[in-house]
């Protein structure tokens, strides 16, 4: 009807799931959809996070229209429940990105192995196999070995040392003999 104003009753664990997927599926764009103005889907999961692992959370007032329409209270129906989806968001903003995301890192790890996602799901679940990588899984960096081919020149004054870099290093420490 024309000037009806319909609203959902949405859970946080509703809210936030259907962000997620596609935010991923942008491929080399997910990295900008998930910064998206100030990494809000970060807070967005941190905050349903919070919330249905049992902590308490800020409501405030929607104030863009004289006539309140949200609830000043969060619908308690479907707390506890967290979807198979933390570990997407997880991987990407603590394991890629390097930001902290405590809440999301403790519903990841609730959840942990996360199965597939629920009957009628908008999320396929199994994150821990599909997103769960370290940042050394990612990058994988092999033992270094001492660098190869050392030659040593010198004279009363100095040494001067040469070898062959070795891939991936850094930095060498050189120590003399005491």
């Amino acid at each position: 009807m024309p000037g009806k104003r319909t609203r959902t009753n949405r859970t946080p664990s509703s809210a936030s799931r259907t962000s997620a997927t596609p935010a991923r599926s942008r491929g080399t764009k997910a990295s900008i959809l998930y910064g998206e103005t100030g990494d809000r889907l970060l807070k967005g999961f941190e905050y349903t996070a919070r919330y249905n692992l049992g902590a308490d959370v800020a409501v405030r007032r929607d104030h863009r229209s004289q006539r309140q329409v949200h609830p000043l209270a969060i619908s308690t129906e479907g707390r506890g429940r967290l979807r198979p989806v933390y570990e997407q968001i997880y991987n990407h903003y603590v394991n890629r990105a390097g930001l902290a995301a405590p809440w999301t890192q403790r519903a990841a790890e609730k959840l942990r192995p996360e199965g597939e996602g629920r009957p009628g799901a908008d999320h396929t679940g199994f994150g821990t196999l599909l997103y769960s990588r370290s940042r050394s899984d990612v990058e994988p960096t092999a033992s270094l070995q001492p660098p190869a081919g050392l030659i040593a020149t010198g004279s009363d004054q100095e040494v001067r040392l040469t070898w062959i870099p070795v891939r991936g290093a850094t930095a060498y420490t050189v120590s003399a003999p005491s």
